[in-house]
């Protein structure tokens, strides 16, 4: 800007447009005082983009810029990583903001989110435009329901109803909402999913051999968070643990269940190997029935199969784990017969829900399990009654309140896979998880279970009990199972 006495010179700024569709680095180039990614919820390398806008947002260790992303809910398979931070933001480095909109309460921050019913604009009956906001712009929530309620009942008829629900969310859950059929509960997965995702850190180990001797020690590795894996990323994984192992923990206590890798060393394969440890049911040491739960897990590849077996094998030992393992892939088990660890695999004829679900099988000695055909589908409607099961209720506001089983489960990952599941996709997790519950609910089907006694345990540096087995009469879990929680 030039007048006759003075002349002003710019900051020499720059403001650039630019796709990163398929150059997730487009965006940065130098340094950046602001970057603002728009429709994030169709970016699937929108995590890639900001890895590139971190390094071009600070000089040295100092933060010079901010990133502010924003967008609508799109494709699910494309709005995985704008999920990951509008249900964690201050995790991922951004601004989070007081949840008042989840039906799940808690007191974990979320992303700064937008409702459906804020500054509503609704038709009444006679067609004319209602403004549920007051000429300030403050909105009247409970009208805006109202009327979301009508043409919520008049979308439930269409097919497409779940797709429009998650354009007109009421909370990040609607919003994020999976859209296709699926065997699983999805809502109460979900809700369990975002809860654990704001409040729960499982420890993650590395566990060391001495002389026969299994101990742990602290590990700053990932667990795998992704389910389309890349083969050329680190997929090693790392064990993730809710419940260490009581001290000398006696035979049948915990039970494995295992998806096996094949034998193959190769940089190119998209396989993860899995491995779910339960805690089958016991009597503590006043005599309460303690039901199954999840206690450990390992998901992941080393860069050869030996390394990854040995890491599934160890924390199989850890637990001192009978192990159900899939057997449509041999190499897992015939690689621990050779290393004097077949004795922990459980043979069909052990595993007793599959004998009540297949009872004309003439296959009986055969290590492990076939996840396939009839058994596969009443093994999955296993697992989805687990989860789906009511274990407990409240009184909230003059309400019954149910908790279900989902609640037992601690793996961010596994819930995932039951999100996102479909007869195509490829669920590790679930398989493994699966085949330690059928292992488990086997021991309580022929009446043993595992009682602690008053000895005190030092192995997580807290009281517990060291158990000794006994034999209890108990009903099937396929029939009164709910009678013991």
């Amino acid at each position: 800007l030039t007048n006759t006495k003075k002349t002003t010179k710019g900051l020499k700024s720059r403001l650039t447009g630019a796709t990163t569709k398929k150059n997730p680095a487009k965006a940065v180039g130098g340094l950046i005082t602001d970057l603002f990614c728009e429709e994030a919820g169709i970016a699937p390398n929108l995590d890639k983009v900001l890895e590139f806008a971190e390094a071009a947002t600070k000089m040295g260790g100092v933060k010079t810029g901010h990133v502010i992303v924003s967008g609508a809910v799109g494709e699910l398979k494309d709005c995985a990583p704008l999920e990951a931070i509008a249900f964690a933001p201050e995790k991922n480095g951004f601004l989070g903001v007081t949840d008042i909109f989840s039906e799940v309460p808690h007191d974990e921050k979320i992303c700064f989110f937008f409702p459906d019913y804020w500054n509503y604009l609704a038709i009444d009956e006679e067609g004319n435009p209602v403004k549920c906001y007051d000429e300030d712009g403050n909105s009247d929530i409970e009208l805006a329901k109202e009327y979301l309620l009508k043409e919520e009942e008049k979308q439930k008829t269409k097919d497409n109803f779940i797709l429009w629900k998650s354009q007109h969310p009421w909370n990040l859950q609607d919003a994020f909402a999976i859209r296709e059929d699926n065997i699983f509960p999805t809502r109460i997965v979900k809700d369990h999913q975002t809860l654990l995702r704001q409040t729960y850190n499982p420890l993650t180990v590395k566990l060391l051999e001495n002389g026969g001797q299994i101990s742990h020690e602290l590990s700053y590795d990932t667990p795998v968070l992704t389910l389309k894996i890349n083969p050329t990323k680190d997929n090693r994984g790392v064990i993730e643990i809710d419940e260490l192992p009581i001290d000398n923990p006696p035979w049948g206590l915990y039970y494995a269940g295992v998806d096996p890798i094949r034998q193959t060393n190769t940089v190119t394969s998209k396989s993860l190997m899995s491995v779910y440890i339960m805690k089958a049911s016991h009597v503590d040491s006043k005599g309460r029935m303690v039901a199954d739960f999840p206690v450990a897990r390992y998901t992941g590849r080393f860069p050869t199969w030996e390394e990854t077996y040995e890491v599934s094998m160890r924390l199989c030992r850890y637990y001192n784990a009978r192990i159900a393992v899939e057997s449509n892939v041999t190499g897992f088990h015939e690689w621990a017969i050779q290393k004097n660890y077949g004795h922990y695999f459980m043979h069909r004829k052990e595993i007793y829900l599959l004998n009540e679900w297949m009872p004309n099988s003439t296959i009986q000695n055969e290590i492990g399990i076939r996840m396939e055909g009839e058994f596969k589908k009443k093994a999955l409607d296993f697992a989805v009654a687990y989860v789906d099961e009511i274990i407990s209720s409240y009184e909230k506001d003059g309400e019954k309140q149910y908790i279900y089983g989902v609640s037992r489960l601690r793996d961010i990952m596994l819930m995932e896979e039951m999100l996102k599941f479909t007869a195509k996709l490829n669920t590790d997790r679930i398989v493994s998880f699966t085949l330690a519950l059928i292992a488990a609910r086997s021991s309580t089907n022929r009446s043993l279970v595992v009682k602690e006694t008053s000895e005190t345990n030092t192995n997580q540096n807290r009281s517990l009990k060291l158990p000794t087995k006994v034999s209890y009469k108990l009903p099937s879990p396929l029939t009164k199972y709910k009678g013991l929680r």
